[in-house]
């Protein structure tokens, strides 16, 4: 079994070593006390016990918002350490009301889009502006959707908000597995979600802090796993959280919200000084010393302009992504920027849209053609096979007959 040297420094915090002889070195360096000799299994309970240490102390970090803008006017709850913008009553609270309807129309907007729906989401731009400090270096991201692969409401503000030192964070976290939503009464651990979660390899600069956001907090267990693997993932900066909403039944204060009134009619970024620049992927999850990839800086990407059938074909492929996500990728681009990013023609796309769907009446009858054509096709090849396997077959049965005739005619000879 190997043995460990340890010695404990004047804060009491135990160093250990492989061998005596570097174990002494180190404590005339550091002013240790007594070398102590330890065996394996000494040594391994040491660091479990470290562990559980280091987690009890992340669990209990306090939610730092002092650099954030009006913080002082966030809502705070006495069994909550995270903050929020707003009360959200549940619909069987008799305090739900107007400002509640808007949140879960927010969360909404991917699957409806509707006016009332985009309101909402230009509303919560407002307030996150009105908290957000412009001129400090954010990456901004947000707990993943309960659905695998989905993007939800958040990471569609989070692209549009972001600019400048406010860099796009929208795709760090993924949901790799499905789970239920936890207004259905689903319960499960920290480890069952942070298993259903991924940090995606992502170039964050070191002088960056996080802020990550959410609609709506009730317990924290979605902040307390994120900020975790974030962590884990080798982040060491302050990473803040902030939701929309928190849960309540019967509280009721006043918050700045209240108070926000919307002038603008479309999502500006909260600091416009300069165009967005999306961190480039790289091959690791960590987040120490990355570099970006500067083969995919320069990388460009041709999208052919899709019409007819194609364009049909492609759009129920992606029917799943948002609308910004089909248009570019069925080639409809306006411009794209020095650094890479692309803007979608939502002009030209809903003419080809509109055009495709005219001969779309079509399209199904060709699939069926195409299927009775290809199935014809098919069936042919397979009878040609199987002549061809006959034929042989009985060219194989001539050529034994002939060498056993020919064999017997000479032995009829000799």
């Amino acid at each position: 079994m190997t043995k460990y040297f340890f010695f404990s420094n004047n804060k009491n915090i135990r160093h250990y070593f492989n061998s005596r002889e570097e174990a002494e070195h180190q404590r005339d360096l550091m002013n240790g006390s007594i070398i102590y000799e330890s065996d394996e299994n000494s040594y391994n309970e040491y660091l479990n016990k470290k562990k559980i240490n280091k987690e009890k102390e992340f669990t209990h970090k306090s939610n730092d918002i002092s650099w954030l803008k009006n913080s002082t006017k966030l809502i705070k709850s006495n069994f909550s350490k995270y903050q929020s913008i707003q009360i959200y009553h549940p619909k069987n609270s008799s305090y739900f009301g107007d400002s509640d309807q808007r949140l879960l129309n927010f969360k909404d907007f991917y699957k409806f889009k509707d006016k009332k729906c985009f309101e909402a989401v230009l509303f919560y731009s407002e307030c996150l502006r009105y908290v957000i400090p412009s001129n400090k270096n954010i990456y901004l991201c947000c707990v993943p959707s309960s659905k695998a692969y989905t993007k939800n409401t958040l990471a569609y503000l989070i692209r549009k908000l972001s600019a400048g030192p406010i860099i796009d964070g929208s795709e760090l976290l993924v949901t790799t597995k499905n789970r239920l939503e936890k207004k259905k009464k689903n319960a499960f651990t920290d480890e069952e979600l942070a298993s259903t979660i991924n940090v995606k390899g992502k170039y964050i600069p070191k002088d960056y802090q996080i802020l990550l956001l959410d609609d709506v907090v009730t317990s924290g267990q979605s902040f307390n796993v994120c900020q975790k693997l974030i962590a884990e993932a080798g982040f060491n900066n302050q990473i803040t959280c902030l939701a929309l909403g928190y849960t309540s039944m019967n509280w009721n204060p006043k918050s700045f919200s209240d108070e926000i009134i919307v002038k603008n009619t479309f999502i500006e970024p909260i600091n416009k000084s300069d165009s967005q620049r999306r961190p480039p992927k790289v091959t690791s999850g960590r987040f120490d010393n990355l570099k970006p990839n500067e083969s995919e800086n320069h990388k460009e990407d041709i999208f052919p302009e899709l019409t007819g059938k194609a364009l049909l074909r492609k759009i129920s492929r992606l029917s799943n992504s948002n609308i910004d996500e089909i248009v570019i990728a069925c080639g409809y681009i306006k411009r794209k920027d020095n650094y890479g990013n692309v803007y979608p023609d939502f002009e030209k796309f809903n003419k080809a849209l509109s055009t495709a769907k005219e001969k779309g009446h079509n399209y199904e009858e060709d699939i069926k053609k195409t299927f009775e054509d290809n199935s014809e096709k098919l069936l042919k090849k397979l009878d040609d096979l199987k002549n061809y396997i006959e034929k042989k077959k009985i060219k194989e049965k001539v050529k034994n007959k002939v060498k056993s005739l020919s064999s017997k005619i000479l032995n009829f000879f000799n």
